[in-house]
């Protein structure tokens, strides 16, 4: 049966490359063409520095990589997983069919491998081969960093998956809508304590670590296993089992508990999305009664635009990134030896910089609410067309409340700001 899926999926992949619009084919051909540039410059550059690097250094670097790689995947793909697994346009046919739901879930688990995984396991793969031939490294490197990162890119993945066929079973059908919000959030939370673990536990910053040749984290995390291996694997030492040994063991161990959660976070989590929670929401009786008083159609639209964030909850996430910025930044910074008298004393260096770094993350949010903004109309775009507005109409109204409520935001952080650092 896997067989005739994975025929059926390669198929599916010709087809749709295929089809695809020349606009498409030339926006993936600009992306490939930047992508090897960059892996030309990476490379250029290790191949320069390859024998100044020791092997302590080397070690140190190859498992800060390996936990961006699973930091990434862990980011970026908790979305595409929660499409394949949950809004695939084909599992409504797939489960109808005598099709073993484990045999279904591995198809959408290779077919999500073939995209921000396989990217990532590329990217590194060319550098790590530059490195090896610019260092004359034994036979032994080159399959024992392949097989290392691979381990390292399914481990990503798994732990992806296990985001997903976890919470799945814990957010109310009500609150499918909400789901990939608190996914993305919970997500972005945990990769940031993978990077802020050192920072906690040493004096010094990550990148401080990675340069002296420190060891960033304790040689029990599993990343490491697989730096310690290639480095070994480097002089041809038989001593790399070991430790990719553990390796395979734990990436066997993760796929293992993934494929446990099949059934109850795979079908039954689709069947608690497809059909919601099944209950009627009580309509709340609210007599208002008409004042009669009709608003300019800029005004009107901003406030039908505060109706809507106001009653999604996913909306109001769009502030996150400053949140994020302010929060888990000042715990960076305390965490690294930072202190309030040092911002205090400089502030025409710290104040400066701080509106900038507030400017830009306020970009990135104003950015978020207004593409949700333009979205929106997406589904009620023939409304629009009827009615007796202007397109100048509608993108004022739009704009003046998408800029108001991150101004409202950033005027009380500049507020508490002023106060706090006098």
């Amino acid at each position: 049966m896997m067989k005739i899926l994975l025929k059926n999926q390669w198929k599916i992949m010709i087809n749709t490359i295929s089809t695809q619009p020349g606009r498409n084919i030339a926006g993936f051909s600009v992306g490939s063409i930047i992508l090897v540039i960059m892996l030309y410059l990476l490379s250029s550059a290790i191949w320069a520095v390859s024998s100044l690097l020791d092997h302590t250094l080397v070690e140190s670097a190859l498992t800060f990589g390996f936990l961006a790689v699973i930091g990434i995947i862990i980011l970026l793909g908790v979305p595409q997983v929660f499409k394949y697994l949950y809004s695939g346009s084909d599992l409504e046919m797939l489960f109808t069919m005598p099709i073993p739901t484990r045999h279904i879930f591995w198809i959408k688990y290779i077919q999500n491998f073939v995209g921000i995984p396989l990217f990532a396991f590329v990217f590194l793969a060319v550098p790590m081969t530059v490195y090896g031939i610019a260092t004359n490294a034994s036979v032994l490197y080159y399959p024992v960093a392949f097989i290392s990162l691979l381990a390292i890119t399914i481990i990503g993945l798994s732990i992806a998956y296990l985001f997903n066929l976890i919470i799945i079973q814990i957010v109310p059908a009500s609150r499918a809508n909400e789901f990939m919000t608190v996914m993305s959030f919970l997500s972005g939370i945990l990769v940031y304590f993978m990077f802020m673990l050192p920072n906690m536990t040493n004096e010094d910053f990550t990148t401080e670590h990675v340069l002296s040749g420190l060891p960033i984290l304790p040689k029990w995390v599993p990343v490491s296993w697989a730096s310690v291996a290639i480095v070994r694997a480097t002089t041809g030492s038989l001593s790399f089992i070991l430790p990719l040994a553990l390796l395979l063991l734990l990436t066997v161990i993760m796929m293992v508990i993934t494929t446990s959660l099949v059934e109850k976070g795979f079908r039954t989590g689709y069947i608690r999305l497809s059909e919601g929670s099944g209950k009627k929401r009580k309509r709340r009786k609210k007599q208002e009664e008409y004042s009669g008083k009709i608003h300019h159609p800029v005004i009107a639209l901003g406030k039908k635009e505060w109706l809507s964030i106001k009653r999604d909850m996913r909306e109001w996430f769009a502030f996150l990134p400053v949140l994020f910025f302010i929060i888990f930044g000042g715990i960076g910074f305390f965490s690294g030896g930072g202190n309030l008298s040092e911002l205090r004393v400089s502030n025409d260096i710290t104040w400066p910089i701080a509106q900038g770094l507030l400017l830009f993350v306020s970009a990135l949010a104003n950015g978020t609410i207004a593409a949700a903004s333009i979205g929106r109309e997406g589904e009620n775009l023939w409304v629009s067309q009827v009615m007796p507005l202007s397109g100048r109409q509608i993108a004022i109204g739009k704009f003046w409340i998408s800029w108001l409520l991150p101004f409202i935001l950033l005027f009380i952080i500049e507020g508490i700001g002023f106060v706090f650092f006098g």
